[in-house]
């Protein structure tokens, strides 16, 4: 009898431990799931941003929040650019700051935080951002970034 009872205590065991990982194979393959779908979130909102249907983008992150998702953080930079291409500078200066707060390095966010201040004519604080970015992030400045710099500073 002290047989049957250990071998039907280890069956148990084994039964909790096959139900343990089929759960986090589940979990598993939820966050996968999840995870691509902001990815393809992400992807969708890039598109529309390259084809400047920047209502349309802002619409579709929108949509993601109402449907109670989490919205892809890879693509707040895109949405202060979405408003700031739509004049809507104090929207895009709210979504400037989360992605910074995210991201503190985004050069591209910071050059349109400059280029927001320059529309607002708040010259000195777009200049000083352009100079933070020559003195400090330098190294990491790309070709592109450099003549845009350049080109909006007057340098």
């Amino acid at each position: 009898m002290k047989k049957h009872k250990k071998h039907r205590k280890k069956k148990m065991g084994l039964k909790r431990q096959q139900s343990e990982e089929i759960r986090r194979t589940k979990e598993k393959g939820t966050m996968e799931m999840e995870q691509q779908q902001k990815n393809d979130n992400a992807d969708k909102i890039r598109e529309l941003m390259e084809k400047e249907a920047y209502a349309e983008a802002i619409n579709t992150f929108a949509d993601i929040l109402a449907e109670g998702k989490e919205p892809p953080e890879s693509t707040f930079g895109e949405i202060a650019r979405a408003y700031f291409e739509l004049g809507d500078y104090a929207r895009a200066a709210d979504w400037v700051t989360m992605t910074l707060t995210s991201t503190p390095d985004d050069i591209d966010v910071r050059i349109l935080l400059a280029r927001i201040c320059q529309r607002e004519k708040r010259i000195e604080d777009a200049l000083k951002i352009y100079d933070y970015l020559i003195a400090v992030q330098n190294a990491h400045l790309t070709d592109a970034q450099r003549r845009e710099i350049d080109r909006r500073a007057g340098l």
